[in-house]
Protein backbone atom coordinates (compact mmCIF):
# COMPACT_ATOMS: atom_id res chain seq x y z
CA UNK A 1 0.00 0.00 0.00
CA UNK A 2 1.07 3.00 -0.99
CA UNK A 3 1.62 6.22 1.34
CA UNK A 4 -0.18 9.33 2.04
CA UNK A 5 0.38 12.35 0.31
CA UNK A 6 0.08 13.76 3.82
CA UNK A 7 -0.61 12.23 6.87
CA UNK A 8 -0.64 14.34 9.90
CA UNK A 9 -0.59 12.70 13.55
CA UNK A 10 -1.82 14.06 16.82
CA UNK A 11 -0.75 17.55 15.83
CA UNK A 12 -0.65 19.98 18.05
CA UNK A 13 0.74 23.71 17.79
CA UNK A 14 0.64 26.42 20.70
CA UNK A 15 2.47 29.67 20.50
CA UNK A 16 3.14 31.76 23.41
CA UNK A 17 2.43 35.07 23.06
CA UNK A 18 3.74 36.09 26.62
CA UNK A 19 4.63 35.22 30.04
CA UNK A 20 1.14 33.39 30.94
CA UNK A 21 -0.17 33.60 27.42
CA UNK A 22 -0.43 30.69 25.25
CA UNK A 23 -2.81 30.13 22.53
CA UNK A 24 -3.55 26.59 21.09
CA UNK A 25 -3.85 26.99 17.51
CA UNK A 26 -4.13 23.06 16.79
CA UNK A 27 -5.52 20.19 19.17
CA UNK A 28 -4.60 16.86 18.19
CA UNK A 29 -5.17 17.01 14.68
CA UNK A 30 -5.49 13.57 12.69
CA UNK A 31 -5.52 13.83 9.35
CA UNK A 32 -4.78 11.40 6.02
CA UNK A 33 -4.99 12.57 2.50
CA UNK A 34 -4.30 10.03 -0.07
CA UNK A 35 -2.62 10.79 -3.16
CA UNK A 36 -5.19 11.88 -5.84
CA UNK A 37 -7.43 13.81 -3.52
CA UNK A 38 -9.25 17.07 -4.18
CA UNK A 39 -9.60 18.61 -0.39
CA UNK A 40 -10.92 22.11 0.80
CA UNK A 41 -10.38 22.60 4.31
CA UNK A 42 -12.66 25.67 5.67
CA UNK A 43 -13.64 27.54 8.43
CA UNK A 44 -14.19 30.76 10.69
CA UNK A 45 -11.13 32.90 11.34
CA UNK A 46 -9.39 31.66 14.30
CA UNK A 47 -10.48 28.19 13.72
CA UNK A 48 -6.63 27.07 13.22
CA UNK A 49 -6.46 26.50 9.21
CA UNK A 50 -3.89 29.07 8.50
CA UNK A 51 -1.26 27.10 11.52
CA UNK A 52 -2.46 23.77 9.64
CA UNK A 53 -1.42 24.96 6.28
CA UNK A 54 1.27 26.09 7.49
CA UNK A 55 2.53 23.08 9.23
CA UNK A 56 1.21 20.90 6.00
CA UNK A 57 3.95 23.11 4.09
CA UNK A 58 6.61 22.25 6.22
CA UNK A 59 6.75 26.87 7.37
CA UNK A 60 5.81 25.56 10.78
CA UNK A 61 6.73 22.93 12.86
CA UNK A 62 4.12 21.01 15.44
CA UNK A 63 4.78 21.67 19.03
CA UNK A 64 3.99 17.91 19.24
CA UNK A 65 3.01 15.15 17.05
CA UNK A 66 3.94 14.07 13.77
CA UNK A 67 3.94 15.06 10.20
CA UNK A 68 4.71 12.54 6.89
CA UNK A 69 4.68 13.97 3.36
CA UNK A 70 4.99 11.19 0.64
CA UNK A 71 5.95 8.33 3.95
CA UNK A 72 8.69 10.61 4.99
CA UNK A 73 8.54 11.77 8.71
CA UNK A 74 9.58 16.01 8.44
CA UNK A 75 8.61 16.35 12.26
CA UNK A 76 12.73 16.35 13.17
CA UNK A 77 14.34 18.09 9.88
CA UNK A 78 16.17 20.93 10.11
CA UNK A 79 15.28 23.67 8.49
CA UNK A 80 17.86 23.60 5.83
CA UNK A 81 16.45 20.24 4.63
CA UNK A 82 13.29 21.21 4.90
CA UNK A 83 13.53 24.12 2.52
CA UNK A 84 15.17 21.26 0.60
CA UNK A 85 12.44 19.08 0.96
CA UNK A 86 9.49 21.94 0.17
CA UNK A 87 11.12 22.73 -3.40
CA UNK A 88 10.70 19.58 -4.38
CA UNK A 89 7.74 17.74 -2.89
CA UNK A 90 5.51 20.82 -2.16
CA UNK A 91 3.92 22.92 -5.07
CA UNK A 92 1.99 26.31 -2.94
CA UNK A 93 -0.40 28.71 -5.13
CA UNK A 94 -0.97 31.70 -2.96
CA UNK A 95 -4.02 34.42 -2.94
CA UNK A 96 -1.70 37.18 -4.26
CA UNK A 97 0.30 35.01 -6.66
CA UNK A 98 3.59 35.77 -5.31
CA UNK A 99 5.77 35.40 -8.79
CA UNK A 100 9.23 37.28 -9.22
CA UNK A 101 8.68 40.42 -10.59
CA UNK A 102 11.78 40.52 -12.53
CA UNK A 103 11.27 37.20 -14.14
CA UNK A 104 8.89 36.38 -17.13
CA UNK A 105 5.95 34.16 -17.29
CA UNK A 106 7.92 31.34 -18.62
CA UNK A 107 11.11 32.11 -15.97
CA UNK A 108 8.90 32.17 -12.85
CA UNK A 109 8.03 28.22 -14.14
CA UNK A 110 11.25 27.40 -15.10
CA UNK A 111 12.59 28.43 -12.08
CA UNK A 112 11.98 25.65 -9.51
CA UNK A 113 13.26 23.23 -11.68
CA UNK A 114 16.72 24.76 -12.10
CA UNK A 115 16.71 24.97 -8.35
CA UNK A 116 16.26 21.42 -8.00
CA UNK A 117 19.30 20.83 -10.67
CA UNK A 118 17.03 18.04 -11.73
CA UNK A 119 16.22 19.44 -15.03
CA UNK A 120 18.83 21.09 -17.97
CA UNK A 121 17.66 24.69 -18.83
CA UNK A 122 16.69 22.98 -22.17
CA UNK A 123 14.42 20.03 -19.93
CA UNK A 124 13.07 22.91 -17.78
CA UNK A 125 12.41 25.63 -20.59
CA UNK A 126 10.48 22.29 -22.45
CA UNK A 127 8.65 21.52 -19.18
CA UNK A 128 7.30 25.19 -18.56
CA UNK A 129 6.01 25.85 -22.23
CA UNK A 130 3.76 22.57 -21.54
CA UNK A 131 2.66 23.72 -18.15
CA UNK A 132 1.66 26.59 -18.72
CA UNK A 133 0.01 25.60 -22.44
CA UNK A 134 -1.93 22.88 -19.73
CA UNK A 135 -3.44 26.09 -17.64
CA UNK A 136 -4.43 27.87 -20.82
CA UNK A 137 -1.71 30.15 -20.77
CA UNK A 138 -1.43 32.44 -23.68
CA UNK A 139 1.95 31.74 -25.13
CA UNK A 140 1.79 35.60 -26.91
CA UNK A 141 2.93 36.35 -23.28
CA UNK A 142 5.00 33.92 -21.99
CA UNK A 143 7.92 37.28 -21.81
CA UNK A 144 5.47 39.18 -20.04
CA UNK A 145 6.50 39.67 -16.75
CA UNK A 146 3.94 39.74 -13.42
CA UNK A 147 3.34 43.63 -13.77
CA UNK A 148 2.23 43.19 -17.28
CA UNK A 149 -0.50 40.55 -16.67
CA UNK A 150 -4.04 40.23 -15.27
CA UNK A 151 -4.98 38.32 -12.00
CA UNK A 152 -6.34 35.09 -13.85
CA UNK A 153 -2.94 34.72 -16.11
CA UNK A 154 -0.82 35.46 -13.04
CA UNK A 155 -2.57 33.27 -11.41
CA UNK A 156 -2.20 30.50 -14.18
CA UNK A 157 1.64 31.04 -14.17
CA UNK A 158 1.53 30.48 -10.21
CA UNK A 159 -0.36 27.27 -10.80
CA UNK A 160 2.07 26.09 -13.62
CA UNK A 161 4.94 27.20 -10.92
CA UNK A 162 3.53 24.70 -8.79
CA UNK A 163 3.34 21.47 -10.71
CA UNK A 164 7.11 22.29 -11.69
CA UNK A 165 8.89 19.99 -9.58
CA UNK A 166 6.19 16.81 -9.47
CA UNK A 167 5.32 17.95 -5.59
CA UNK A 168 3.53 15.23 -3.49
CA UNK A 169 0.78 17.92 -3.31
CA UNK A 170 -0.29 21.04 -4.14
CA UNK A 171 -1.20 23.53 -1.08
CA UNK A 172 -3.76 26.34 -2.55
CA UNK A 173 -4.20 29.35 -0.02
CA UNK A 174 -7.52 31.01 -1.31
CA UNK A 175 -6.52 30.27 -4.68
CA UNK A 176 -10.01 32.80 -6.17
CA UNK A 177 -9.66 34.91 -3.72
CA UNK A 178 -7.73 38.05 -5.53
CA UNK A 179 -9.73 37.47 -8.52
CA UNK A 180 -13.27 38.38 -10.10
CA UNK A 181 -16.01 36.00 -11.47
CA UNK A 182 -14.85 34.85 -14.82
CA UNK A 183 -10.77 34.42 -13.63
CA UNK A 184 -11.82 32.38 -10.54
CA UNK A 185 -14.55 29.75 -12.42
CA UNK A 186 -11.32 29.57 -14.80
CA UNK A 187 -9.32 28.83 -12.06
CA UNK A 188 -11.10 26.21 -10.63
CA UNK A 189 -12.01 24.30 -13.63
CA UNK A 190 -8.29 24.05 -14.47
CA UNK A 191 -7.59 22.90 -11.07
CA UNK A 192 -10.56 20.38 -11.52
CA UNK A 193 -8.74 19.47 -14.29
CA UNK A 194 -5.21 19.14 -12.71
CA UNK A 195 -6.77 16.73 -9.93
CA UNK A 196 -8.46 14.28 -12.62
CA UNK A 197 -5.14 13.82 -13.97
CA UNK A 198 -4.38 12.37 -10.65
CA UNK A 199 -2.74 15.55 -8.66
CA UNK A 200 -3.39 15.85 -5.12
CA UNK A 201 -4.59 19.60 -4.32
CA UNK A 202 -5.25 21.07 -1.07
CA UNK A 203 -7.36 24.19 -1.00
CA UNK A 204 -7.74 26.27 2.26
CA UNK A 205 -10.38 28.64 2.51
CA UNK A 206 -13.24 30.74 3.82
CA UNK A 207 -15.37 30.64 0.75
CA UNK A 208 -18.63 27.48 1.03
CA UNK A 209 -18.41 27.86 -2.93
CA UNK A 210 -15.31 27.01 -3.61
CA UNK A 211 -15.41 23.79 -1.52
CA UNK A 212 -18.42 22.20 -3.55
CA UNK A 213 -15.74 21.80 -6.29
CA UNK A 214 -13.93 19.51 -4.04
CA UNK A 215 -14.78 15.70 -3.40
CA UNK A 216 -14.04 15.79 0.22
CA UNK A 217 -14.23 19.20 2.91
CA UNK A 218 -12.68 19.08 6.00
CA UNK A 219 -14.07 21.66 8.45
CA UNK A 220 -12.01 23.05 11.02
CA UNK A 221 -12.89 25.12 14.29
CA UNK A 222 -10.97 25.95 17.83
CA UNK A 223 -8.13 23.76 16.66
CA UNK A 224 -9.96 21.07 15.75
CA UNK A 225 -10.81 19.14 12.36
CA UNK A 226 -14.22 17.64 11.63
CA UNK A 227 -14.71 15.38 8.28
CA UNK A 228 -17.91 15.60 6.09
CA UNK A 229 -19.05 12.34 3.89
CA UNK A 230 -16.92 12.78 1.06
CA UNK A 231 -19.71 14.60 -1.97
CA UNK A 232 -19.80 14.66 -5.70
CA UNK A 233 -18.26 17.23 -8.01
CA UNK A 234 -20.36 20.22 -9.37
CA UNK A 235 -21.14 19.90 -13.00
CA UNK A 236 -20.61 23.64 -13.51
CA UNK A 237 -17.90 25.74 -15.17
CA UNK A 238 -17.72 22.03 -17.45
CA UNK A 239 -14.82 21.76 -20.20
CA UNK A 240 -15.95 20.93 -23.44
CA UNK A 241 -14.83 17.94 -24.69
CA UNK A 242 -12.52 19.27 -27.25
CA UNK A 243 -10.77 21.30 -24.76
CA UNK A 244 -10.61 18.48 -22.41
CA UNK A 245 -9.13 16.35 -25.30
CA UNK A 246 -6.45 18.88 -25.84
CA UNK A 247 -5.40 19.10 -22.45
CA UNK A 248 -5.05 15.35 -22.11
CA UNK A 249 -2.73 15.13 -24.88
CA UNK A 250 -0.64 18.14 -23.48
CA UNK A 251 -0.73 16.19 -20.14
CA UNK A 252 0.84 12.94 -21.80
CA UNK A 253 3.42 14.96 -23.90
CA UNK A 254 4.26 16.50 -20.11
CA UNK A 255 4.57 13.11 -18.67
CA UNK A 256 6.64 11.44 -21.90
CA UNK A 257 8.86 13.96 -20.80
CA UNK A 258 9.02 13.12 -17.87
CA UNK A 259 10.12 10.16 -18.19
CA UNK A 260 13.01 10.88 -20.32
CA UNK A 261 14.48 13.32 -17.54
CA UNK A 262 13.92 10.55 -14.93
CA UNK A 263 15.85 7.95 -17.52
CA UNK A 264 18.33 10.44 -17.92
CA UNK A 265 18.86 11.07 -14.39
CA UNK A 266 19.18 7.20 -13.72
CA UNK A 267 21.53 6.27 -16.52
CA UNK A 268 24.01 9.15 -15.43
CA UNK A 269 23.61 7.74 -11.76
CA UNK A 270 22.08 11.00 -10.73
CA UNK A 271 19.42 8.87 -8.88
CA UNK A 272 19.20 4.75 -7.72
CA UNK A 273 17.53 2.72 -9.06
CA UNK A 274 14.65 2.52 -6.14
CA UNK A 275 14.36 5.80 -7.05
CA UNK A 276 13.78 5.59 -10.77
CA UNK A 277 11.47 2.28 -10.11
CA UNK A 278 9.35 4.59 -8.08
CA UNK A 279 9.06 7.70 -10.16
CA UNK A 280 8.55 5.23 -14.10
CA UNK A 281 5.38 3.61 -11.75
CA UNK A 282 4.58 6.93 -10.53
CA UNK A 283 4.49 8.38 -14.34
CA UNK A 284 2.79 5.27 -15.34
CA UNK A 285 -0.02 5.77 -12.99
CA UNK A 286 -0.64 9.10 -14.20
CA UNK A 287 -0.53 8.16 -17.52
CA UNK A 288 -3.41 5.47 -17.16
CA UNK A 289 -5.46 7.87 -15.26
CA UNK A 290 -5.32 10.19 -18.01
CA UNK A 291 -6.41 7.87 -20.54
CA UNK A 292 -9.55 6.80 -18.42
Amino acid sequence: MSSPALECRDVSKTYVMGRDIEVKALKNVSLRIEKGDFVSIIGPSGSGKSTLLHIAGTLDKPTSGKVLIDGVDVTGLSESQLSVFRKNKIGFIFQFFNLLTNLSALENVMLPMLLSKRYTAKEARLKALYLLRLVGFQEDRLKNTPNRLSGGQQQKVAIARALANNPAYILADEPTGNLDVSSSAEIVTILRLLNGFGNTIIIVTHNVELTKVTNRVLFMNDGHIYEEAPRSFLDSVPMEDESTMLKKKIQLDLLKLEKENVERLFKSRAISGETYEKALKSIEEKEARVKQ
